[in-house]
Parts: structure tokens; C-alpha cells; sequence
């Protein structure tokens, strides 16, 4: 199955991932994000999907890729990430992936699934390397300063 692999300071790479076994991708994702998987589907209107490792924020992986929001987002409401206090305008940083991340394809089962060439487009625009503007660094940091706390 092809999918977008995405480590930090690199451009996307096109890699094509075998099941295992069972016919499952999971232990492949896995490796690839290197721990816990986590979708984020946000970004996309329907058959593509962000896969992070759901706890880049503990486990001391770097940042990889500022995500912002799009039209879609502010048109379908989500809220900011930090305040959750307005619904994000286009363009406005929704989020920070650190570590390695995946997109892959969905079909309406919501069943991973081979990309189509157009997906592979839609997903290496998406990921290019862009660089952290000025509130981008602000946001991170106000991430970076908060603390766990762990009942």
C-alpha cells in the first residue's frame, strides 16, 4: 500500500508499505511514526488521513511540520488547538506535528487503502517543508513551557 512518509527536515517520500500476516498495516505504521498511532483527519475533506505518534509530545520527538488551518476547517468550525476559544481562521497555525508522520488513504469504510496518484499530489503540497513564522515558534514554545502534570 503506497502512503506519504514524513520525517523532520526532509521532503514527503512516496513508500509502499506491506501488510502483515493478518493483512494488517498496523506494525508497519507503527515503525514508520515510530510508536502509537494517532489519525488526524482534520485537514482533508474525506480519504486522506494524517497518522502521528500519539505521544510525540512525551516521548522527546523534534518538530517536524507546522499544519494550518484550512478554508474547510474555518468553514466546518474547529476550534483553535491552544485556546480552543474561537474557531480558526485559513492560515492561522492549527498545529505541530513532531516526529515522523504518515499520509495515508481511506475508502468509505474507513478502511486504509492504496493512494491514488492525484492523493500522492494532494498529500507530498500538503507536507513540503515550510518554515515556522515567527507566531508559529511563539505557539511552539507556549507548548513546550506547559506542564504535565500526571494523576
Amino acid at each position: 500500500m503506497k502512503v506519504v512518509h514524513v520525517k523532520p527536515f526532509e521532503d514527503p517520500e512516496v513508500v509502499d508499505i506491506m501488510p502483515d500476516k493478518n493483512g494488517s498495516f498496523l506494525s508497519e505504521l507503527q515503525r514508520l511514526v515510530g510508536g502509537l498511532l494517532e489519525y488526524i483527519d482534520v485537514f482533508f475533506q474525506g480519504g486522506l488521513t494524517v497518522i502521528v505518534n500519539d505521544e510525540f509530545l512525551l516521548n522527546g520527538s523534534i518538530p517536524n511540520r507546522p499544519f494550518y488551518a484550512t478554508k474547510y476547517m474555518h468553514d466546518a468550525g474547529y476550534l483553535d488547538q491552544l485556546t480552543y476559544s474561537h474557531v480558526v481562521e485559513e492560515g492561522e497555525l492549527f498545529f505541530i506535528v513532531f516526529g515522523d508522520f504518515v499520509i495515508a488513504s481511506y475508502d468509505e469504510d474507513g478502511c486504509l487503502r492504496d493512494m491514488t496518484p492525484e492523493e500522492i499530489q494532494t498529500a507530498c503540497n500538503f507536507a513540503k517543508p515550510k518554515e515556522f513564522s515567527l507566531q508559529a515558534v511563539l505557539e511552539l514554545q507556549a507548548i513546550n513551557s506547559r506542564k504535565v502534570v500526571w494523576f
